[in-house]
């Protein structure tokens, strides 16, 4: 059975006031979305979260430590359609291997890719999820479905995106992502921090 995010304690990007949110109790039940506190670990856990894409993926690097989430970073990869296709992914790999040394995160995770109607596209995205999987090299590799990411952070497989950017901003107590690029991405690195910790 999956678990959903916690309650827990978040705080800002740039060290800002803290947002305490109430995490509940071992065996509370209070129905809500988030799901049931797991125990603190003392020690820091770091994912980079990746949504890929060839041209625009998005980062982003998420720390747990204790009961606190706290964003590192986040961005967007941004390639031009006019370039090869080899220097497009050499620029998202070198790219995110520059975030990786930044932060030197324990885990990766990305977002599975789907093959839908639009088959090209699809191709393309798998090449970049597979730069990200070799980035991985070294690192657990978490891989989540766009409904797993959904149902971990809002409680609801089926949610929209603007629930599940709010839900993102919450827990890191930030304001005002603009970039669904990035904001899948934390929403990854969120996942991969709680299922690690």
């Amino acid at each position: 059975m999956q678990r959903s995010l916690p309650l827990l304690r978040c705080r800002s990007q740039c060290g800002g006031p803290q947002t305490l949110v109430r995490a509940p109790q071992r065996g509370e039940g209070g129905g809500s979305p988030l799901g049931e506190a797991q125990g603190a670990s003392l020690i820091p856990v770091r994912a980079l979260g990746v949504d890929p894409g060839l041209s625009a993926t998005g980062y982003g690097v998420v720390e747990l430590q204790g009961r606190s989430f706290r964003l590192l970073e986040k961005g967007t990869v941004r390639t031009k359609p006019k370039d090869p296709l080899p220097e497009r992914l050499w620029r998202i790999l070198t790219a995110l291997e520059e975030v990786s040394r930044r932060h030197e995160p324990q885990l990766v995770a990305v977002e599975e890719v789907f093959l839908a109607k639009n088959l090209t596209a699809g191709m393309l995205t798998a090449q970049v999820a597979g730069v990200v999987k070799l980035l991985a090299r070294g690192r657990e590799l978490r891989v989540y479905s766009p409904r797993e990411v959904k149902k971990r952070i809002t409680g609801n497989g089926a949610a929209p995106k603007e629930q599940v950017i709010g839900m993102v901003e919450h827990l890191l107590g930030i304001k005002g992502l603009r970039s669904d690029h990035a904001a899948d991405a934390l929403a990854l690195a969120l996942c991969a921090v709680f299922d690690r910790g």
